[in-house]
C-alpha cells in the first residue's frame, strides 16, 4: 500500500528566496534606540542625528536592493525614533534651561568662578568676588569631603568634569579631603 501526495503549490512559491537582513537597518534601530539619551545632554543630541542618517541609508538600500536585503520595517523604526528625539531632547533641554533658573537669581557658568591662569596666584577671581551677596544659579555637583552637617566650604565641579573627578575620588577617596 502507498500513498502519493501531491502538492496543489509548486516548490518555489512555498518558499520565498532568502534575503539578508540589512545591517544598516539593525544599525540605524540600534542608533534610535540609543538616540533616547539624547533628553539627557546636549552632546547626545548627536545620536539623534546620526541615526536619522542611518535610518535613511537603510531605507534607500533596502528599497534600492530589495530582492537582496530585507529589513525596512527596522530601518523605519530606527528612522521614526531617531527623529522623535532629535526633536525631544532639544525641546526638552531648552525647557529645563529656561524654567531651572528660580525668580531673583542670577545663572552663573562655572567658568566664570575659575582663576585667571594669566595671573599667578589668584585664587579667586575678580568675577567670583562680584557675586558676593547677590543670589546666584551654579549648575554643577558638590563634594563636602568630610564634614556632614553645617557646610561653609566645598569643591564644586562642572557637570562636564563630574564624570573624571568622581572616578577619581572613587579609586583614592582621601585624595580630595
Amino acid at each position: 500500500m502507498s500513498i502519493e501526495v501531491e502538492s496543489s503549490r509548486p516548490a518555489t512559491d512555498v518558499y520565498e528566496q532568502y534575503r539578508a537582513v540589512s545591517s544598516a537597518a539593525v544599525a540605524s534601530l540600534i542608533v534610535g534606540l540609543l538616540s533616547a539619551l539624547a533628553l539627557l545632554d546636549w552632546p547626545l543630541v548627536a545620536l539623534p542625528v546620526i541615526g536619522v542618517a542611518f535610518g535613511l541609508y537603510a531605507m534607500t538600500s533596502v528599497k534600492r536592493r530589495s530582492d537582496e536585503l530585507s529589513g525596512a520595517g527596522l530601518a523605519r523604526a530606527g528612522f521614526l525614533l531617531s527623529l522623535a528625539f532629535a526633536i525631544l531632547g532639544p525641546a526638552r533641554l531648552t525647557y529645563i534651561y529656561v524654567t531651572e533658573l528660580p525668580e531673583g537669581y542670577d545663572r552663573v557658568s562655572y567658568s566664570e568662578l575659575q582663576p585667571d591662569d594669566s595671573q599667578r596666584g589668584q585664587v579667586v577671581p575678580p568675577s567670583a568676588l562680584a557675586l558676593e551677596g547677590k543670589k546666584i544659579f551654579l549648575k554643577g555637583y558638590i563634594y563636602p569631603g568630610t564634614q556632614k552637617s553645617g557646610i561653609r566650604e566645598f569643591l564644586c565641579w562642572s557637570a562636564t568634569r563630574a564624570t573624571a573627578a568622581l572616578a577619581a575620588i572613587r579609586r583614592s577617596p582621601n585624595a580630595f579631603m
